[in-house]
C-alpha cells in the first residue's frame, strides 16, 4: 500500500471491500458503522473520508452507495473461501 491508513480505517476497507464482494453494491454507513462495532455513523464518516483522502476509495455522489476502490487489500476468508468482513474491534469475526 503506497499511502499509510489507520487499522480502523484499514478495518473499514476491508468491510467494503468484502461487503461489496459478497453483495455487489457498497454497503451503508449505518452498515459499516454496525460492521465495525462503532457507535456513530460520524465515526464512520471520519473513517471513510479518510481512506478518499489517502486515495484508497474514490465516492461518487449518485447513485448512493457509490464507493469505488481504489487500492486492494487482502481480506481474510472463510474456508470456503467468503470473504469474513465483519470485522470488530476483537479481531475479525466470521
Amino acid at each position: 500500500m503506497s499511502v499509510s491508513a489507520t487499522s480502523r480505517q484499514l478495518d473499514a476497507l476491508r468491510f467494503i471491500q468484502g461487503y461489496q464482494e459478497v453483495h455487489g453494491s457498497s454497503p451503508t454507513l449505518t452498515q459499516i458503522s454496525e460492521g465495525l462495532d462503532l457507535r456513530s455513523r460520524g465515526g464512520v464518516h471520519r473513517l471513510v473520508t479518510g481512506l478518499e483522502e489517502r486515495s484508497l476509495i474514490r465516492r461518487a455522489a449518485a447513485p448512493a452507495r457509490s464507493i469505488e476502490i481504489c487500492e486492494a487489500v487482502a481480506l481474510p476468508r472463510a474456508p470456503d473461501g467468503a470473504p469474513l468482513f465483519s470485522v470488530t474491534p476483537k479481531g475479525i469475526s466470521p
